[in-house]
């Protein structure tokens, strides 16, 4: 019996699968398949600095503003024709003649007109007021560009303070005192020499708004047309 079992367990030996010893082909594709990924890792590393689309974009700019910079710089080489004879040429009118007040008048000692009584004096004298030296009481808002209207002749006060664009410094003003139930409108034209001196008087509360009370030795220009038929003077030199 023991014959007998020994050999069956021979045969159950011989019968048995035998272990796969050789190396499994799976090894070998792992392998390949991390030589691919490899490859595949080589084909998507990034491109150069300079070959990226936002450099590109950025060579395209500059290099139009480099181009721009050369045409700017060159020109196009034509020159303006010179005017042909025949040709007419407008140039710009030239300022009205100007108008000098009465030396008479001019060298007359200096009156105080500081009422409304004495703006209605002057006004009603006309022509022969004008260029009259005179002392006021004005109550003035600040100094701003006033334009000037085409004339046939322009008063020698206005033309010396005119600029190149027809504009003339002055301030709005009310003539008279403050308790005055009837004050005049008073347009005061300012020499740029004497802008710091009017930008100093003292501003005070004058109704609803506050204005610079000016006392001053004023130049009577009367009614101008230059100034749109404003009542005006220039200021001569500030008293206090």
């Amino acid at each position: 019996m023991t014959n007998d079992t020994r050999q069956d367990d021979k045969e159950q030996a011989d019968t048995a699968p035998q272990a796969d010893t050789a190396p499994r082909s799976g090894g070998g594709r792992k392998g390949d398949r991390r030589t691919g990924d490899r490859r595949g890792v080589e084909r998507r590393a990034p491109p150069p600095v300079w070959r990226r689309p936002w450099a590109l974009v950025g060579f395209g700019v500059v290099g139009t503003l480099l181009l721009v910079l050369l045409v700017s710089r060159t020109g196009d080489g034509t020159e303006e024709p010179l005017p042909q004879a025949g040709t007419e040429v407008r140039t710009a009118p030239a300022r009205a003649p100007v108008q000098e007040p009465d030396a008479a008048i001019a060298a007359a000692p200096v009156q105080d007109a500081r009422s409304a009584a004495d703006f209605e004096r002057l006004v009603a004298e006309g022509d022969a007021a004008v260029g009259q030296r005179i002392r006021v009481n004005l109550y003035c808002e600040s100094i701003r560009s006033i334009s000037l209207r085409p004339v046939e002749q322009l008063e020698s006060g206005v033309a010396a303070l005119a600029d190149a664009s027809s504009r003339v410094p002055g301030a709005e003003c009310k003539w008279g005192e403050r308790t005055d139930t009837s004050r005049e409108d008073f347009l005061l034209l300012v020499p740029p020499d004497r802008a710091e001196a009017f930008a100093n008087a003292p501003a005070v509360q004058d109704g609803f708004v506050r204005r610079k009370q000016v006392e001053a030795e004023v130049e009577w220009l009367g009614r101008s047309d230059a100034l749109h038929l404003r009542t005006a003077g220039v200021l001569v030199t500030m008293l206090r």
